[in-house]
């Protein structure tokens, strides 16, 4: 009975809305958070989708969360699919401007390399599909193999580094890191795209543990937290999931800066 009360189950809740205390998302310096999507087999055998939330860090790379693309991993001639989206507005005959909601402009597929932490690639060499992806190795990056067209002005959301990265993990709510999620399974509304504040989170190892006012929901797995440095954002960390015991629950995000800086090799990375 001990064992069953001190063990944490990451798992996703299953009765909950799409991020809680959120509020629409309508910057575009986060058009860069995309909704992903890609069909594999599953423990019958038969294809099913999976759907997530990824971040563009340039035309042809993205970060998301390892859970989200496990499958793909397995599956590398299967495609990725990439919904960038935007809010929409009309004009009443009184000419109130009014948002009408978030709907994709333009969706891609696209053959993807997928680069996990090392520990993550070993399990998954003796394990398999069966390997559980822990905490601390739940992000992924994908290699595009054909970059999207995107406009010229496009805002890439880059990582957390240096100095900033350092204080963020030294106290993280000071940051004021924000979860910023596209959900079409879970969301009740119209404002798929949506952000909230995290007011109560703390660094364990290479994961942030969340008890927030803000919490996550299925759908808003591989998500960006992401902190503002000289305005612009900047990522630090992906959705993993909500884990519970008999007594408690919170939220789980894995910190990318370990996979990331190794991958991209970032001048400044740590």
């Amino acid at each position: 009975m001990l064992q069953l009360i001190c063990a944490a189950l990451l798992l996703l809740t299953g009765q909950a809305w799409a991020l809680s205390n959120a509020t629409a998302e309508l910057s575009d310096k986060l058009d860069s958070v995309v909704a992903i999507r890609h069909y594999a087999p599953d423990h019958t055998g038969e294809d099913a989708p999976a759907f997530c939330v990824g971040t563009l860090i340039s035309r042809n790379i993205l970060v998301t969360a390892a859970h989200c693309l496990k499958d793909l991993y397995f599956h590398s001639n299967m495609n990725l699919q990439i919904d960038i989206g935007n809010y929409r507005y009309v004009t009443r005959p009184s000419g109130e401007r009014v948002r009408v909601g978030y709907a994709t402009s333009a969706s891609h597929q696209r053959l993807v390399t997928i680069k996990f932490l090392p520990e993550l690639m070993r399990k998954l060499a003796s394990q398999g599909k069966k390997a559980k992806i822990g905490p601390n190795e739940d992000v992924a990056v994908a290699y595009l193999r054909q970059e999207l067209p995107l406009p010229e002005n496009f805002i890439f959301t880059q990582p957390l580094i240096g100095s900033a990265l350092t204080n963020f993990l030294k106290s993280p709510v000071a940051s004021s890191p924000k979860v910023t999620t596209i959900n079409f399974i879970e969301e009740s509304s119209t404002d798929f795209k949506r952000s909230a504040i995290l007011n109560d989170a703390k660094i364990s190892a290479q994961h942030i543990i969340s008890k927030s006012t803000a919490r996550v929901a299925p759908g808003d797995s591989g998500s960006p937290v992401t902190v503002l440095v000289q305005g612009q954002p900047r990522l630090v960390a992906v959705v993993k999931g909500n884990a519970k015991t008999v007594f408690s629950n919170w939220d789980v995000y894995s910190l990318v800066h370990k996979l990331v800086c190794t991958e991209e090799r970032i001048a400044g990375c740590q």
